[in-house]
């Protein structure tokens, strides 16, 4: 009567260290192949038989990355289209913040703003400034405390009357 050896087992006999029992010789092991996996087979001096119960499905490599490929172009687009949104003026970059829509969840703070008019790499760079907050940092990663003190910091820009629209303190000084 034979033995059945786990799968435990099956990993040491394909050159995993560890004590190895059931009759075992350093001659009768070799390593696991596909087919190995597939069927039973007979291992050992003494009868004993593998069964291995484990089933891996492998999805083809090529409609993967057309999907993701299909995603990243969908979403290039769609943040085009809400760039030139925002820079026409029909929609808010306040909104923006505030809704997080799909195109714009891992776009960086500073892409935003920057699609807006007047606003350049130095003007961005000067208004996260006054915030503990990167250029970097993904609109879908922001704190609702981190959105609101932005809004409530663009929606201040824009409507301090002494200075005019657009300029904040620090842009004064600088």
């Amino acid at each position: 009567m034979g033995a059945v050896i786990s799968l435990g087992m099956a990993f040491r006999d394909a050159g995993f260290r560890g004590p190895i029992s059931g009759g075992h010789d350093e001659r009768s092991i070799r390593p696991i192949t596909s087919i190995d996996v597939a069927r039973p087979r007979p291992s050992g001096g003494d009868g004993e038989i593998l069964i291995m119960n484990a089933t891996a499905t492998i999805a083809p490599a090529g409609p993967q990355y057309m999907r993701a490929l299909e995603r990243a172009n969908k979403v290039r687009l769609a943040r085009a289209e809400l760039k030139r949104r925002i820079s026409t003026g029909e929609i808010d970059v306040t909104d923006v913040l505030t809704d997080c829509p799909w195109e714009a969840d891992s776009m960086a703070v500073a892409d935003l703003l920057l699609s807006q008019r007047r606003w350049g790499q130095t003007r961005c760079r000067k208004f996260l400034a006054q915030l503990p907050m990167s250029e970097k940092k993904t609109i879908g990663s922001l704190t609702e405390r981190q959105r609101q003190t932005l809004v409530a910091m663009l929606r201040g820009v824009r409507t301090t009357p002494e200075r005019g629209p657009w300029v904040t303190d620090t842009l004064m000084r600088a």
